[in-house]
Protein backbone atom coordinates (compact mmCIF):
# COMPACT_ATOMS: atom_id res chain seq x y z
CA UNK A 1 0.00 0.00 0.00
CA UNK A 2 1.43 3.14 -0.96
CA UNK A 3 1.68 5.77 1.95
CA UNK A 4 -0.45 9.19 1.44
CA UNK A 5 0.67 11.24 4.07
CA UNK A 6 4.39 12.57 3.36
CA UNK A 7 6.21 15.56 2.29
CA UNK A 8 8.66 16.52 0.09
CA UNK A 9 10.08 19.07 -2.09
CA UNK A 10 12.59 19.23 -4.86
CA UNK A 11 13.48 22.78 -5.51
CA UNK A 12 16.61 22.86 -8.05
CA UNK A 13 16.10 22.49 -12.08
CA UNK A 14 18.42 19.92 -12.95
CA UNK A 15 20.09 20.90 -16.66
CA UNK A 16 22.42 17.53 -17.63
CA UNK A 17 24.57 16.45 -20.76
CA UNK A 18 26.02 17.31 -23.55
CA UNK A 19 26.44 21.35 -23.74
CA UNK A 20 24.36 22.08 -20.69
CA UNK A 21 26.53 25.01 -19.83
CA UNK A 22 25.27 26.83 -22.79
CA UNK A 23 21.60 27.13 -20.86
CA UNK A 24 23.38 28.94 -17.71
CA UNK A 25 22.67 32.30 -19.85
CA UNK A 26 18.99 31.43 -20.19
CA UNK A 27 18.77 30.18 -16.86
CA UNK A 28 20.26 33.59 -14.91
CA UNK A 29 17.56 35.41 -17.21
CA UNK A 30 14.56 33.76 -16.28
CA UNK A 31 15.63 34.25 -12.85
CA UNK A 32 15.96 38.20 -14.01
CA UNK A 33 19.72 37.90 -13.01
CA UNK A 34 22.45 38.90 -15.53
CA UNK A 35 25.43 39.44 -14.05
CA UNK A 36 26.82 36.77 -11.53
CA UNK A 37 29.61 36.11 -9.32
CA UNK A 38 31.53 33.05 -10.14
CA UNK A 39 33.29 31.22 -7.22
CA UNK A 40 35.39 28.34 -8.22
CA UNK A 41 38.95 27.01 -6.66
CA UNK A 42 42.29 27.41 -8.42
CA UNK A 43 42.58 23.74 -8.79
CA UNK A 44 39.52 23.77 -11.19
CA UNK A 45 41.21 27.59 -12.38
CA UNK A 46 44.19 25.23 -13.54
CA UNK A 47 42.36 22.82 -15.33
CA UNK A 48 40.73 25.79 -17.44
CA UNK A 49 36.88 25.46 -15.89
CA UNK A 50 36.61 28.95 -15.64
CA UNK A 51 37.89 29.24 -18.97
CA UNK A 52 35.20 27.09 -20.28
CA UNK A 53 32.16 28.54 -18.25
CA UNK A 54 33.60 32.09 -19.61
CA UNK A 55 33.51 30.62 -22.77
CA UNK A 56 29.94 29.01 -22.62
CA UNK A 57 28.61 32.64 -21.42
CA UNK A 58 29.90 33.88 -24.89
CA UNK A 59 27.64 34.75 -27.06
CA UNK A 60 24.77 36.18 -24.33
CA UNK A 61 23.73 39.02 -22.82
CA UNK A 62 25.36 37.91 -19.30
CA UNK A 63 27.57 40.05 -18.11
CA UNK A 64 30.48 38.48 -15.51
CA UNK A 65 30.62 40.34 -12.16
CA UNK A 66 33.52 38.93 -10.66
CA UNK A 67 35.36 35.40 -11.33
CA UNK A 68 36.90 34.17 -7.97
CA UNK A 69 38.99 31.15 -8.15
CA UNK A 70 40.85 31.13 -4.81
CA UNK A 71 37.95 29.55 -2.81
CA UNK A 72 40.01 27.57 0.20
CA UNK A 73 39.25 23.87 1.11
CA UNK A 74 37.40 25.44 4.41
CA UNK A 75 34.03 27.96 4.01
CA UNK A 76 35.62 30.28 6.89
CA UNK A 77 33.80 33.44 7.60
CA UNK A 78 36.58 35.56 6.69
CA UNK A 79 36.36 34.14 3.02
CA UNK A 80 32.70 34.63 3.22
CA UNK A 81 32.43 38.11 4.04
CA UNK A 82 35.32 38.86 1.44
CA UNK A 83 33.35 37.44 -1.06
CA UNK A 84 29.87 39.46 -0.32
CA UNK A 85 31.59 42.84 -0.10
CA UNK A 86 33.36 41.44 -3.50
CA UNK A 87 29.49 40.66 -4.51
CA UNK A 88 28.11 44.02 -3.16
CA UNK A 89 30.85 46.33 -4.78
CA UNK A 90 30.35 44.80 -8.36
CA UNK A 91 27.10 44.95 -8.14
CA UNK A 92 26.43 41.50 -8.68
CA UNK A 93 23.04 39.95 -8.75
CA UNK A 94 23.64 36.22 -8.71
CA UNK A 95 25.77 33.51 -8.05
CA UNK A 96 27.46 30.56 -10.04
CA UNK A 97 29.24 28.17 -7.77
CA UNK A 98 31.99 25.91 -10.19
CA UNK A 99 33.18 22.88 -7.92
CA UNK A 100 31.69 21.25 -4.89
CA UNK A 101 32.40 20.82 -1.14
CA UNK A 102 33.72 24.12 0.02
CA UNK A 103 33.16 26.21 -3.06
CA UNK A 104 29.00 25.61 -3.13
CA UNK A 105 28.99 26.30 0.96
CA UNK A 106 31.03 29.12 -0.03
CA UNK A 107 28.43 30.16 -2.21
CA UNK A 108 25.48 29.28 -0.05
CA UNK A 109 27.26 31.10 2.82
CA UNK A 110 28.04 34.42 0.93
CA UNK A 111 24.37 34.01 -0.57
CA UNK A 112 22.44 34.49 2.58
CA UNK A 113 25.11 37.03 3.89
CA UNK A 114 24.02 39.24 0.78
CA UNK A 115 20.31 38.16 0.65
CA UNK A 116 19.98 39.22 4.34
CA UNK A 117 21.79 41.94 4.25
CA UNK A 118 24.08 40.46 7.69
CA UNK A 119 27.21 38.78 8.98
CA UNK A 120 27.70 35.31 7.85
CA UNK A 121 27.68 33.93 11.83
CA UNK A 122 24.58 35.81 12.80
CA UNK A 123 22.97 33.50 9.38
CA UNK A 124 23.09 30.50 11.89
CA UNK A 125 20.47 31.63 14.15
CA UNK A 126 18.57 33.49 11.46
CA UNK A 127 15.30 31.44 9.89
CA UNK A 128 15.24 31.78 6.22
CA UNK A 129 11.78 32.88 5.14
CA UNK A 130 11.93 34.03 1.47
CA UNK A 131 14.03 32.90 -1.32
CA UNK A 132 17.70 33.79 -1.13
CA UNK A 133 19.31 35.22 -4.77
CA UNK A 134 19.29 33.03 -8.01
CA UNK A 135 21.86 30.57 -7.32
CA UNK A 136 23.45 28.19 -10.16
CA UNK A 137 25.48 25.05 -9.12
CA UNK A 138 28.04 23.78 -11.80
CA UNK A 139 29.20 20.36 -9.86
CA UNK A 140 32.64 18.61 -10.41
CA UNK A 141 32.47 14.82 -9.77
CA UNK A 142 34.18 15.28 -5.93
CA UNK A 143 30.92 15.86 -4.74
CA UNK A 144 31.27 15.54 -0.63
CA UNK A 145 27.55 15.54 -0.04
CA UNK A 146 25.14 18.28 0.54
CA UNK A 147 26.40 20.65 -2.20
CA UNK A 148 22.86 20.10 -4.13
CA UNK A 149 20.89 19.78 -0.66
CA UNK A 150 19.25 22.57 1.30
CA UNK A 151 21.74 22.79 3.65
CA UNK A 152 25.14 24.63 3.87
CA UNK A 153 28.00 24.47 6.08
CA UNK A 154 30.45 26.86 7.74
CA UNK A 155 32.58 27.20 9.81
CA UNK A 156 31.30 24.60 12.52
CA UNK A 157 27.27 25.67 11.92
CA UNK A 158 25.69 23.21 9.83
CA UNK A 159 22.43 25.32 8.17
CA UNK A 160 19.22 23.83 6.96
CA UNK A 161 16.42 25.59 5.17
CA UNK A 162 14.08 24.68 1.85
CA UNK A 163 15.78 28.19 0.27
CA UNK A 164 19.49 26.47 0.41
CA UNK A 165 18.65 23.93 -2.26
CA UNK A 166 20.69 25.60 -5.65
CA UNK A 167 17.90 26.84 -8.11
CA UNK A 168 19.21 25.20 -11.25
CA UNK A 169 21.82 22.20 -10.78
CA UNK A 170 23.64 21.45 -14.36
CA UNK A 171 25.69 18.70 -15.26
CA UNK A 172 28.29 19.06 -17.96
CA UNK A 173 30.87 16.15 -19.02
CA UNK A 174 33.48 18.98 -19.76
CA UNK A 175 33.12 20.01 -16.02
CA UNK A 176 32.48 16.78 -14.38
CA UNK A 177 34.78 14.42 -16.39
CA UNK A 178 38.60 15.96 -14.56
CA UNK A 179 37.83 14.51 -11.13
CA UNK A 180 40.06 11.44 -9.83
CA UNK A 181 39.25 7.83 -9.23
CA UNK A 182 39.58 8.54 -5.39
CA UNK A 183 37.14 11.52 -6.02
CA UNK A 184 34.86 9.28 -7.97
CA UNK A 185 34.84 6.55 -5.14
CA UNK A 186 34.46 9.42 -2.36
CA UNK A 187 31.80 10.78 -3.98
CA UNK A 188 29.82 7.54 -4.82
CA UNK A 189 30.26 6.62 -1.23
CA UNK A 190 28.82 9.68 0.01
CA UNK A 191 25.99 9.34 -2.50
CA UNK A 192 25.17 5.67 -1.43
CA UNK A 193 25.48 6.84 2.37
CA UNK A 194 22.74 9.42 1.94
CA UNK A 195 20.48 7.72 -0.73
CA UNK A 196 20.06 4.26 1.89
CA UNK A 197 19.39 6.15 5.02
CA UNK A 198 17.20 8.34 3.05
CA UNK A 199 14.75 5.14 2.18
CA UNK A 200 15.30 3.33 4.95
CA UNK A 201 13.10 5.35 7.64
CA UNK A 202 10.47 3.74 9.05
CA UNK A 203 7.64 5.62 7.04
CA UNK A 204 8.22 5.29 3.80
CA UNK A 205 8.15 8.48 1.06
CA UNK A 206 7.24 7.22 -2.05
CA UNK A 207 8.57 9.95 -4.28
CA UNK A 208 12.09 10.41 -1.84
CA UNK A 209 12.48 6.45 -2.77
CA UNK A 210 11.95 7.16 -6.08
CA UNK A 211 15.03 9.77 -5.96
CA UNK A 212 17.07 7.45 -3.65
CA UNK A 213 16.39 4.38 -6.06
CA UNK A 214 17.66 6.11 -9.06
CA UNK A 215 21.23 7.12 -7.35
CA UNK A 216 21.28 3.77 -5.97
CA UNK A 217 20.91 2.58 -9.84
CA UNK A 218 23.23 5.08 -10.94
CA UNK A 219 25.69 4.11 -8.54
CA UNK A 220 25.83 0.43 -8.90
CA UNK A 221 25.39 0.76 -13.10
CA UNK A 222 28.75 3.46 -13.50
CA UNK A 223 30.62 3.50 -10.77
CA UNK A 224 32.80 0.41 -11.62
CA UNK A 225 33.59 1.59 -15.36
CA UNK A 226 33.86 5.40 -14.03
CA UNK A 227 36.29 4.66 -11.27
CA UNK A 228 38.52 3.01 -13.74
CA UNK A 229 38.22 5.60 -16.34
CA UNK A 230 37.41 8.80 -14.52
CA UNK A 231 37.29 10.99 -17.53
CA UNK A 232 34.17 8.83 -18.79
CA UNK A 233 31.87 11.43 -20.01
CA UNK A 234 28.68 9.52 -19.23
CA UNK A 235 30.03 7.93 -15.82
CA UNK A 236 30.92 11.00 -14.23
CA UNK A 237 27.57 12.65 -15.79
CA UNK A 238 25.72 9.59 -14.13
CA UNK A 239 27.64 9.73 -10.80
CA UNK A 240 27.17 13.37 -10.51
CA UNK A 241 23.43 12.88 -11.38
CA UNK A 242 23.45 10.43 -8.80
CA UNK A 243 24.72 12.93 -6.15
CA UNK A 244 21.77 15.04 -7.18
CA UNK A 245 19.34 12.73 -6.22
CA UNK A 246 21.04 11.69 -3.24
CA UNK A 247 21.01 14.91 -1.98
CA UNK A 248 17.56 15.31 -2.52
CA UNK A 249 16.70 12.40 -0.93
CA UNK A 250 18.52 13.46 2.28
CA UNK A 251 17.20 16.83 2.37
CA UNK A 252 13.65 14.75 2.42
CA UNK A 253 14.39 12.32 5.34
CA UNK A 254 15.45 12.38 8.71
CA UNK A 255 19.23 12.62 9.40
CA UNK A 256 20.79 9.18 9.68
CA UNK A 257 23.52 7.52 11.95
CA UNK A 258 25.78 7.74 9.10
CA UNK A 259 25.80 11.01 8.32
CA UNK A 260 25.61 12.09 11.87
CA UNK A 261 28.94 9.95 12.67
CA UNK A 262 30.64 11.10 9.73
CA UNK A 263 29.66 14.78 9.73
CA UNK A 264 31.25 14.55 13.73
CA UNK A 265 34.35 12.65 12.49
CA UNK A 266 35.35 14.80 9.35
CA UNK A 267 35.26 18.02 10.97
CA UNK A 268 38.02 16.77 13.19
CA UNK A 269 39.84 14.74 11.10
CA UNK A 270 39.64 16.51 7.90
CA UNK A 271 39.10 13.30 6.18
CA UNK A 272 36.73 13.34 2.84
CA UNK A 273 32.91 12.28 3.93
CA UNK A 274 33.06 9.47 1.47
CA UNK A 275 35.82 7.64 3.32
CA UNK A 276 33.85 7.59 6.77
CA UNK A 277 30.49 6.96 5.61
CA UNK A 278 32.10 3.86 3.00
CA UNK A 279 33.36 2.15 5.92
CA UNK A 280 30.48 3.09 8.24
CA UNK A 281 27.98 2.32 5.85
CA UNK A 282 29.74 -1.09 5.14
CA UNK A 283 29.50 -2.08 8.90
CA UNK A 284 25.85 -0.47 9.05
CA UNK A 285 24.49 -2.76 6.62
CA UNK A 286 25.80 -6.00 8.02
CA UNK A 287 24.36 -4.90 11.36
CA UNK A 288 21.29 -4.68 9.89
CA UNK A 289 21.04 -7.80 8.02
CA UNK A 290 21.08 -9.35 11.19
CA UNK A 291 18.41 -7.50 12.60
CA UNK A 292 14.81 -7.72 12.55
CA UNK A 293 14.75 -4.08 10.65
CA UNK A 294 16.76 -5.81 7.88
CA UNK A 295 17.81 -4.44 4.28
CA UNK A 296 14.56 -2.79 2.57
CA UNK A 297 14.00 -5.69 -0.36
CA UNK A 298 12.77 -3.19 -2.59
CA UNK A 299 17.07 -1.86 -2.51
CA UNK A 300 17.02 -5.46 -5.04
CA UNK A 301 14.76 -3.65 -7.25
CA UNK A 302 17.05 -0.22 -7.93
CA UNK A 303 20.28 -2.24 -7.81
CA UNK A 304 19.57 -4.90 -10.11
CA UNK A 305 16.33 -4.54 -12.19
CA UNK A 306 12.68 -6.10 -12.25
CA UNK A 307 14.45 -9.13 -13.68
CA UNK A 308 16.48 -10.31 -10.80
CA UNK A 309 13.87 -8.98 -8.22
CA UNK A 310 11.44 -10.94 -9.79
CA UNK A 311 13.40 -14.21 -9.99
CA UNK A 312 14.83 -13.90 -6.67
CA UNK A 313 12.59 -15.05 -3.72
CA UNK A 314 10.60 -12.87 -1.40
CA UNK A 315 12.97 -14.32 1.51
CA UNK A 316 15.99 -13.99 0.01
CA UNK A 317 15.67 -9.98 -1.79
CA UNK A 318 17.24 -8.69 1.14
CA UNK A 319 20.46 -10.90 1.36
CA UNK A 320 20.61 -10.37 -2.27
CA UNK A 321 20.55 -6.85 -1.88
CA UNK A 322 22.96 -6.87 0.69
CA UNK A 323 25.32 -8.70 -1.77
CA UNK A 324 24.76 -6.40 -4.64
CA UNK A 325 25.40 -3.44 -1.80
CA UNK A 326 28.92 -4.74 -0.68
CA UNK A 327 30.04 -5.33 -4.31
CA UNK A 328 29.35 -1.87 -5.09
CA UNK A 329 31.12 -0.89 -2.17
CA UNK A 330 34.12 -3.42 -2.95
CA UNK A 331 34.47 -1.82 -6.37
CA UNK A 332 36.35 1.38 -4.50
CA UNK A 333 38.42 -0.42 -1.92
CA UNK A 334 41.09 0.63 -3.26
CA UNK A 335 41.03 4.39 -2.64
CA UNK A 336 38.88 3.43 0.79
CA UNK A 337 39.98 1.49 3.35
CA UNK A 338 37.38 -1.04 4.91
CA UNK A 339 37.71 0.09 8.45
CA UNK A 340 38.32 2.95 11.07
CA UNK A 341 41.18 0.96 12.24
CA UNK A 342 43.41 1.60 8.89
CA UNK A 343 42.70 5.48 9.22
CA UNK A 344 44.79 7.13 11.74
CA UNK A 345 41.96 7.87 14.22
CA UNK A 346 42.41 7.41 17.50
CA UNK A 347 40.50 4.87 19.33
CA UNK A 348 39.92 6.81 22.28
CA UNK A 349 38.55 9.17 20.20
CA UNK A 350 35.24 6.71 19.46
CA UNK A 351 33.52 7.58 22.80
CA UNK A 352 34.04 11.38 22.30
CA UNK A 353 32.20 11.09 18.55
CA UNK A 354 29.41 8.75 19.73
CA UNK A 355 28.43 11.34 22.55
CA UNK A 356 29.16 14.09 20.18
CA UNK A 357 26.73 12.56 17.67
CA UNK A 358 24.39 11.81 20.61
CA UNK A 359 23.96 15.62 21.45
CA UNK A 360 23.72 16.76 17.83
CA UNK A 361 21.13 13.74 16.51
CA UNK A 362 18.74 12.39 19.28
CA UNK A 363 17.08 9.91 17.11
CA UNK A 364 19.93 7.77 18.18
CA UNK A 365 21.26 7.06 21.35
CA UNK A 366 24.82 7.30 22.72
CA UNK A 367 24.97 3.48 22.64
CA UNK A 368 24.07 3.07 19.13
CA UNK A 369 26.51 5.19 17.75
CA UNK A 370 29.16 3.93 20.30
CA UNK A 371 28.59 -0.01 18.81
CA UNK A 372 28.55 1.29 15.37
CA UNK A 373 31.82 3.02 15.43
CA UNK A 374 33.08 0.02 17.65
CA UNK A 375 32.46 -2.12 15.23
CA UNK A 376 33.50 0.20 12.39
CA UNK A 377 36.50 -0.22 13.68
CA UNK A 378 38.06 -3.59 12.94
CA UNK A 379 34.96 -5.61 11.24
CA UNK A 380 36.02 -7.16 8.09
Amino acid sequence: MIPYNFTFLSHPKICSGLKALEVIPFELESLNACKPLIITSEKWSRKKLTKTIVKALYDSNIVIGALFDNAPARPSSTIINVLSKLYRERGCDSIVAVGAGSIVNIAKSVNMVVSLKTEILECAATTLSAPLKPFICVPTADCEGGEMAAMATFERFTKKSDYLYPDVIVIDPRITNNATSEEIANCALTSLSHAIEACSIDTPNPINDAYAHTALQLIYQYLPKTIKKPCHNDGSVAIVNAAACADTAFSNAPEGIIHSLASIIVQDTNYKPGTIMGILLRTSLNAKLATKQGIRPELLLALAGIDTYAKTKENERQKVAYDYLIKCIATTSRYIPSTLKKLTISHDKLKEYAKEAAAKNRDYKEKEYAELLAKAWESK
